[in-house]
């Protein structure tokens, strides 16, 4: 949470060792495009020396909806 938090508020970090990932849920999601545009221009997807790939989580349909004027399964981008 102490690295991502410089993008924005953390409402969650989640790390799954044994799937060698992690969650991160930002309360906004200006906060989550600038983390992934940062790690991947200026850190040159590299966290702590380790490299990382960094992606969106799969959109609930139903939320993301919510958040854009474009219907149905089409409907792309992060929703946090």
């Amino acid at each position: 949470m102490q690295i991502f938090s410089c993008y924005g508020h953390v409402e969650s970090a989640r790390i799954l060792s044994d799937k060698e990932c992690a969650f991160v849920n930002f309360s906004h999601v200006d906060s989550a495009v600038a983390a992934k545009n940062d790690l991947e221009t200026r850190l040159d997807s590299k966290l702590q020396g380790a490299t990382v790939r960094v992606g969106y989580g799969k959109a609930d349909v139903t939320q993301a909806m919510a958040n854009t004027t474009e219907a149905g399964p089409n409907a792309q981008g992060p929703t946090r």
